[in-house]
């Protein structure tokens, strides 16, 4: 009759050493793969909550529109102005204070590190209406749209002057656009930034864009 061999103490101890190095290395694996995930389910929140933000932010600018501020002399005039840095105007469509008309403003600021943020800010007119152009108001909320970027520069789309606008003459890109002294708004705005792909462009079209304008917006990457 042959007899039964069971395992030896070196050869237990040898797949006792086998198995916990298999199983070290799941662990390490596993670990290897929760933190992955977390990180790419956080970036992938980031990148949704972002794209929220701008499609919100998009919808208030282009509801910007005609409104009237009492100038020099009680003299009518439009509330907008726009530079490179940043710009202000009037939304009928603002993100935190639904139904009620709002001022807005988008301006770029320089972090410690030399990159630079751009930020939305709001302030709700229902308590407190703008009726001339020295009025003074601090706004009441803000919204971080980007964060560590290269330069950031606004742009503005439009007619020289309400002549020029009348008289269907060409329309160009503007370092500034002060709508007290030019009669109209601007048709578009474009931000520009650099990042680690190389510079990106957002196109916002403003209420009752021209159709010359239109087809330019049309042509354009949007959000």
């Amino acid at each position: 009759m042959r007899s039964i061999r069971g395992f030896s103490l070196i050869e237990l101890l040898v797949a006792t050493a086998i198995l916990s190095s298999v199983l070290l290395i799941s662990s390490m694996g596993y670990s290897f793969f929760v933190n992955r995930w977390q990180k790419e389910s956080s970036r992938f929140e980031h990148v949704v909550e972002q794209s929220k933000h701008w499609l919100l932010v998009k919808e208030a600018i282009s509801a910007c529109s005609t409104y009237m501020l009492r100038g020099a002399e009680n003299k009518p005039i439009l509330y907008f102005e726009g530079n490179r840095d940043s710009f202000v105007g009037i939304t009928s469509r603002p993100i935190f204070y639904k139904g009620n008309p709002a001022a807005i403003r988008l301006f770029v600021e320089q972090n410690d590190d030399f990159s630079y943020r751009l930020w939305y800010q709001e302030r709700s007119l229902a308590d407190m209406p703008l009726t001339a152009l020295d009025s003074d108001f601090d706004y009441q909320e803000s919204l971080l749209l980007l964060d560590g970027v290269g330069q950031v520069e606004l742009s503005y789309f439009g007619a020289k002057d309400l002549n020029a606008y009348t008289s269907h003459l060409p329309f160009t890109w503007w370092q500034s656009f002060n709508s007290l002294n030019r009669g109209i708004l601007p048709e578009l705005i474009r931000i520009s930034y650099s990042g680690h792909q190389g510079t990106d462009n957002f196109v916002f079209p403003l209420a009752g864009t021209d159709l010359r304008s239109r087809r330019l917006f049309d042509d354009t990457p949007q959000i």
